[in-house]
């Protein structure tokens, strides 16, 4: 393979792995700000309906909404944040790895599952637009695009473990050997020596 093709490769990788942790970045951030804080908001008020509260009973009444289905779209929510939130963390951690590709795309298969299903609530419940429905899927099946970069990466090269190989790993330097490992390792010379002179002398 030429030197041309492989700085192809490695480019195309590297590109990968930007965009997967902008993805990965740009929906943990949604989790947490909006959609976990919109399924803790939606579960108190379906607990607040269920209550009898007045205000919040009016709101449901007006807007045609049952607790019950508040409560499910809130549960629903709760849920999609913390498998993003999971799905996320995983992605960042191996985002530079070869070897974890299959971790990878389990991880942003599972986001976008979890995303569609909770955008069909949303279609269902008549809570969300098009340019939002757009804006949940994009950045899962962007992330898979990238994770797809690293699949080819690694059938082209499978013993290839980092998409970046670091500095740090470039200059791995044997661990220093303890005190009683040096010891250990004198008192052997040592005995070999001695050995190496008795066998001579007889």
């Amino acid at each position: 393979m030429s030197y041309y093709n492989e700085q192809k490769d490695m480019a195309m990788a590297v590109n990968g792995r930007m965009i997967l942790k902008i993805c990965c970045i740009f929906q943990l951030f949604t989790a947490i700000t909006s959609t976990l804080f919109q399924g803790i908001g939606l579960v108190n008020m379906a607990g607040a309906a269920k209550k009898g509260e007045e205000e919040v009973v009016k709101l449901l009444t007006e807007t045609g909404y049952s607790y019950g289905q508040i409560n499910i779209l809130g549960i629903v929510s709760i849920v999609t944040a913390i498998v993003m939130i999971a799905g996320c963390i995983v992605c960042l951690k191996f985002s530079n790895h070869l070897d974890k590709i299959r971790n990878l795309l389990i991880g942003t298969v599972v986001m976008l599952g979890v995303t569609v299903v909770r955008q069909i609530f949303m279609i269902v419940y008549k809570m969300t637009t098009l340019i939002g429905i757009v804006a949940a899927v994009l950045m899962p099946i962007m992330a898979i695009w990238a994770v797809s970069r690293y699949m080819k990466l690694a059938k082209k090269y499978p013993d290839k473990i980092y998409v970046i190989l670091d500095e740090k790993k470039r200059n791995v330097q044997p661990k220093k050997k303890n005190i009683m490992e040096k010891a250990k390792a004198t008192v052997k010379d040592e005995e070999q020596v001695f050995e190496n002179k008795s066998e001579e002398t007889e």
